[in-house]
């Protein structure tokens, strides 16, 4: 019976699919339909509307075409998919990572660094004559950066190595090797991911043979923000974002994390250029949001479901954005078996907190289910209900990698009756410790980008903690060899990997591999249970205490 509850509860029936592909199932018998909700007062939005404020809001459905092909390799847990058109890939492998709102990845990522050419030829000076001998470069305007690795003394030693080696072939400095000591210096703020500063040499009177290198590190000015009509959001969420880097020098990686966490507002789509400023030195960020939807939803009906629960599902999931006012969201899905009175519903708020790397969130979820088919005359039924909450930090962040830690705590009841008398009781207090990593890589051409995503994370629960399961707790609904019921308290290991790999434009293969291990006696809701396409491969609890899966 532990194989029945696995499959009610964990959901092959019961879990929600939500995506904007198009997939094409093979064999035929498996369909999906889908269609998406949106706010057509939204602005740029699918169905865009000029309508005034006093109006009602309007909605629209569009149907979406739903395509996927998929093999499946049950025996090592592996799944390849071929995927056309994958409009949005998600951020983290989230083996227990709730559901959020992911930016799109870009199909070519190019470098925001540029590097000044070396100077091959030496012309004339400005002054007509082949050039004047110089003992020293002075530097005006540049400062130390210990935590960026811009030191003075060592911009110093370069240009004076350049120019002790020029002097002596010639003896003098023409105006483009003078030049060319000033992109020495420039090239090594932007090697050091300051993207905008740069070295020259200003008309001067050269006095004792000195010539001073005029250094513009580039700081950042205004941060300015072009909303679209009717904003959900406003500007000040926007540039808080950057306060921090205001009247510091622009680097690479410190607007870039920026801008990328902007992209995590839930409904919005933005771009950032860099403009000079009125002020000489500074540069402004113009950040425009492309694009803002205050709610998004989906609608859809599949074959997916369990031949005990229904096999036919209806699921409509509703998103809405910015609610407070602090980039929050909230999601609500519900997934019910046609012409069965399993339901399945769940719910879940989140948003940033401090400096917008931290999010903080709550969830939860209620699954109620009737077995049909041949086990109808068992008259078995069950319900599952989860609460939790999460805290996710992101380490590292840029367009080719991101480092994500996850703190989650749930508590987990399920119980089970047979003939309206219960079988069994399962209340689990369940922390998990979750390290996500992503990166991208371009083996397919520059311009064909792939997403490599891991996972690594530790499972504990806690016995007697909350109403959780004790040590051999009898509403247990597992067994041991010995006799011994399953308690509350274990340790697992979970691990994945996914590989999204873009073969063309509109085409992209994707590779899937997730597994657990664990040392205890885990009950049903605890385990990793592996499916097939056409039928659910039932793996039957051990008897003995130890419980691995791959």
């Amino acid at each position: 019976m532990s194989a029945l509850r696995a499959e009610t509860e964990r959901g092959s029936s019961l879990t929600p699919r939500m995506s904007s592909d198009r997939i094409l199932v093979f064999p035929i018998h498996k369909y999906t339909l889908m269609w998406k909700l949106y706010d057509v007062n939204d602005t740029q939005g699918v169905f865009p509307s000029r309508s005034s404020g006093s109006e009602k809001r309007r909605f629209a459905y569009r149907a979406i075409p739903f395509f996927q092909a998929m093999i499946f390799f049950t025996s090592f847990g592996l799944t390849a998919m071929a995927t056309e058109v994958p409009s949005v890939v998600s951020d983290l492998p989230g083996i227990v990572e709730p559901t959020s709102s992911t930016p799109t990845i870009e199909t070519h990522v190019s470098s925001d660094t540029e590097l000044l050419p070396s100077r091959k030829g030496k012309i004339s000076s400005d002054h007509g004559g082949p050039g004047i001998e110089v003992s020293a470069f002075r530097l005006n305007g540049a400062n130390d950066h210990p935590d960026l690795r811009i030191r003075i003394a060592e911009m110093e030693g370069l240009i004076e190595e350049f120019r002790a080696r020029r002097m002596a072939d010639s003896k003098q400095l023409a105006f483009s090797d003078i030049q060319e000591a000033a992109d020495i210096i420039t090239n090594y703020y932007r090697e050091r991911g300051l993207i905008v500063a740069k070295a020259f040499v200003l008309a001067q009177d050269v006095v004792d043979r000195v010539v001073t290198i005029t250094v513009l590190e580039g700081r950042l000015g205004a941060v300015k923000v072009e909303l679209p009509e009717n904003p959900n959001y406003t500007k000040e969420q926007f540039e808080s974002l950057f306060s921090d880097q205001r009247g510091r020098p622009v680097v690479k990686a410190e607007i870039e994390r920026a801008l990328l966490m902007a992209r995590d507002y839930p409904g919005v789509r933005i771009s950032g250029v860099l403009s000079p400023d009125a002020k000489p030195g500074d540069t402004d960020l113009i950040i425009k949001v492309r694009e803002e939807k205050r709610m998004d939803g989906l609608l859809s009906v599949d074959n997916y479901g369990s031949v005990y629960t229904g096999r036919t599902r209806v699921h409509f999931g509703l998103g809405f954005n910015n609610l407070a006012g602090v980039a929050d969201r909230l999601d609500i899905n519900l997934l019910k078996g046609i012409g069965e009175t399993n339901l399945y519903g769940s719910g879940q708020y989140g948003f940033p907190i401090s400096d917008g790397r931290t999010h903080i969130g709550v969830g939860y979820s209620l699954n109620n289910y009737e077995a049909g088919a041949e086990l109808e005359a068992l008259d078995v039924d069950g319900t599952s209900e989860t609460v939790r909450f999460y805290l996710k930090r992101d380490f590292l962040r840029s367009r080719a990698r991101r480092l994500t830690g996850l703190f989650d705590l749930s508590r987990k009841d399920s119980e089970v009756t047979f003939g309206g008398r219960n079988f069994s009781r399962d209340k689990l207090l369940v922390m998990g410790l979750m390290l996500n990593a992503q990166t991208t890589d371009s083996v397919v051409g520059n311009r064909r980008i792939s997403v490599n995503q891991f996972s690594l994370g530790h499972s504990h629960g806690f016995k007697g903690i909350l109403g959780a399961l004790d040590g051999n707790d009898p509403n247990s609904s597992r067994t041991g060899a010995s006799g011994e019921k399953a308690s509350g308290q274990f340790n697992k290991i979970v691990a994945g990997y996914r590989r999204h790999q873009y073969l063309t434009e509109d085409m992209a293969l994707m590779l899937k591999f997730q597994g657990q291990w664990s040392d205890d006696m885990l009950v049903s809701i605890e385990q990793l249970w592996l499916f097939r396409e056409r039928r659910t491969l039932v793996l039957f609890p051990n008897r003995n205490r130890h419980s691995s899966r791959l």
